[in-house]
């Protein structure tokens, strides 16, 4: 096509006429689209609104749509209610930093069934004060968050909640810009905390709280603390008179810096460095229940590990203590510094754990601890030297003992230990007579007589209570007896004449397991 033909066909009059016709045809079809999206979003209001007075109206043939309010209520919170995390060793707890997590996605699916329903969920605060509500300050958060936070802590009050403040994995992180308006927002809710977990380097700015702050405070836990060589103590936690259960894991020797009601606390869990704290705080709890520590063998303090009376702790009746380093034998070590002053009436259940590093048994100071402690029921010794007539003295002592496990002690049993544990009937004062509970893992080589013998002297059947000379037992009869040998060791096992043996008392009731 030529220049010329190309000028009169698009310079033409008959184009410039198709131009305008489709710009006008534009404008009508957009005319038209938002025509028609204006309809589409009436047509979807109202699509939604039959929807909603359709659920309403199916509520009212249902059977949970013909309760009442208040009964609809308490359905919710069953339903919502979220436990917190707990450490199965421990009745105390534990949370996990995050956000509230379960509890919360309850909430607001509830709020989702019908308007009915989201008025309800909207106006019971109850809801809304379940779960953890967890916040991370090294973490850069959104408007949106901070809002969503902001609701939810309104949306709970004034009932109490659930914190955990932490700083996240990246502990080396700065503080987020957005720290200080979240700090700002949690901070306001302290008088509200129950339960409270801090996972932070310092703890410096609680102190900034008034001292009446955490008056309903009922658990702490405070995990991880980097204490400066010279800090103030932290002294917020002193006013907190509903405080019964105090967790604190920290590898350095932080509980010196924190002054809390001791005397009130029921449950108790340590790990701290300083052996001296860890004593000096439980010393101070007279009303405890029950206490787990992990601490090391060296004794921190100037002063002497006797200069503290004896002091009785009149509820205690479960304590776990694990010890580890390695002990100082030119002073009293752990063992004996913990043991000296301590009077357990209550004492039911006790676990000692040491670290296997050479330490010395201190007999003596925890024979008159077992004379001040006379109801030790369960006992569990793990990772220990002791030697076979100790661990037969400790014995001598446990008049009211049921059930003891011994772990990783390597020297602890041998054919003494069996022949002191062996039964006569002409022995008026038996070794631990209420005994009926044996569990011995990894203790060493013993020959296998010495070993039925004992069990053999403690097991009756049924019905067969009178001895061959006539008289009753002065013993209980076992119930369970479990030893299981290190599988490096190939010396450590039973043969299979005697597993074929106690085959009989098995069959006549004994739970007996024989690994090896």
């Amino acid at each position: 096509m030529s220049s010329i033909e190309s000028n009169l066909l698009f310079g033409s009059s008959r184009l410039r006429n198709i131009e305008n016709q489709a710009k006008s045809l534009i404008e009508v079809a957009e005319a038209n689209i938002r025509q028609l999206t204006t309809q589409i979003g009436e047509l979807t209001r109202v699509r939604e609104r039959e929807r909603s007075v359709l659920a309403t109206l199916r509520l009212f043939i249902l059977p949970i749509g013909k309760l009442p309010p208040e009964l609809l209520v308490e359905i919710f919170k069953i339903v919502v209610h979220t436990p917190l995390i707990v450490d199965s060793n421990m009745p105390s707890w534990g949370l996990i930093p995050g956000d509230s997590g379960p509890a919360l996605q309850k909430v607001l699916r509830l709020s989702q069934v019908s308007p009915y329903w989201r008025q309800l969920v909207h106006s019971t605060p109850q809801l809304w004060a379940e779960g953890v509500v967890g916040v991370n300050l090294n973490k850069e958060l959104t408007d949106r968050y901070l809002d969503g936070l902001d609701t939810l802590l309104t949306r709970s009050s004034p009932y109490p909640i659930s914190m955990s403040i932490g700083r996240g994995s990246d502990i080396s992180a700065a503080p987020s810009k957005s720290s200080q308006t979240l700090a700002r927002n949690v901070a306001s809710t302290a008088r509200r905390w129950e339960n409270l977990q801090i996972d932070l380097d310092s703890l410096r700015h609680f102190n900034d709280l008034a001292p009446d702050t955490l008056e309903v405070l009922e658990r702490l836990h405070v995990r991880n603390p980097r204490f400066a060589p010279v800090s103030d103590p932290i002294l917020v936690f002193e006013s907190s008179h509903r405080l019964r259960v105090f967790t604190l894991d920290a590898a350095a020797s932080t509980i010196r810096l924190l002054r809390l009601p001791w005397l009130q606390l029921t449950h108790l869990q340590l790990h701290d460095a300083s052996l001296v704290g860890c004593r000096t705080a439980l010393l101070q709890c007279g009303n405890l229940i029950w206490a787990k520590i992990l601490t090391s063998y060296d004794w921190d303090s100037p002063s002497p590990a006797t200069d503290s009376p004896v002091t009785i702790l009149p509820f205690l009746s479960t304590l776990d203590l694990e010890f580890q380093g390695v002990p100082n034998f030119d002073e009293v070590h752990g063992v004996e510094a913990f043991f000296l002053p301590l009077a357990l009436p209550s004492l039911k259940i006790l676990t000692l754990e040491l670290d296997m590093n050479g330490e010395f048994w201190p007999t003596a100071t925890f024979t008159d601890f077992q004379s001040r402690s006379l109801n030790i029921e369960d006992f569990t010794l793990r990772c220990s030297e002791v030697n076979s007539q100790e661990l037969i003295t400790l014995l001598r002592h446990s008049p009211a003992l049921r059930s003891l496990e011994i772990k990783h002690c390597r020297d602890c049993i041998d054919a003494a230990f069996f022949n002191a544990l062996c039964y006569e009937g002409t022995d008026s004062t038996p070794l631990v007579p209420k005994l009926d509970n044996l569990s011995l893992m990894y203790v060493g080589t013993f020959d296998n007589g010495p070993f039925e013998k004992a069990i053999r002297s403690r097991w009756w059947k049924d019905g067969e209570q009178i001895l061959p000379d006539g008289s009753t037992p002065r013993i209980s009869r076992l119930k369970a007896v479990s030893v299981e040998f290190d599988d490096f060791d190939p010396d450590d096992r039973f043969d299979d004449d005697l597993k074929a043996r106690l085959q009989e008392l098995v069959d006549q009731g004994l739970r007996l397991e024989l690994n090896r």
